[in-house]
């Protein structure tokens, strides 16, 4: 009976330090997951910030060209009524091949503003999934406390039933 009593405490002993190191290597591992997520999170918001503010300045040279153009149609057109008729159906001709610039130009800037308002969108669903990620994470680390305590318990049982 001693000899079975002293197996049992063994056997516990070992059933518990394998527990252990599992429970260890379980939070080692999440913790490992939690910090590449946060990373993969923080990486991706300062690209969608990058790429947002790389919009931004390609939209305000691009409506600085517009406002630009404009100031220069009206300009013309002011010049073209104190010329003859002649010189102002060529110049407001001119001004009309300007103003279409204008508003292809006009077009891009309402692209360049989708693309942008896109990029924040999949910036805010790569913070969900990471958030998400994390979640599953956190789950992973309770089954596996759960499952350590279940060791622990089964060991405890056998060393009462070993008494």
């Amino acid at each position: 009976a001693e000899v079975e009593a002293a197996e049992a405490v063994e056997t516990h002993g070992y059933a518990f330090s394998v527990a252990a190191e599992a429970r260890a290597r379980a939070s080692e591992e999440i913790e490992a997951v939690r910090m590449a997520l946060e990373a993969a999170h923080a990486k991706a918001l300062d690209q969608a910030k990058a790429e947002g503010a790389k919009k931004c300045a390609e939209l305000e040279a691009s409506l600085a060209t517009a406002e630009a153009a404009r100031a220069a149609a009206e300009t013309a057109a002011q010049a073209a009524a104190e010329e003859s008729v002649a010189q102002a159906k060529e110049t407001a001709r001119a001004r009309a091949a300007e103003l279409d610039e204008a508003m292809r130009e006009s077009a891009q800037l309402s692209q360049l503003l989708a693309e942008e308002r896109a990029a924040r969108a999949t910036a805010e669903a790569a913070s969900e999934a990471a958030a998400a990620s994390c979640t599953e994470a956190t789950a992973a680390r309770a089954e596996a406390s759960a499952a350590a305590e279940v060791a622990r318990v089964r060991a405890e049982a056998a060393t009462e039933a070993a008494r």
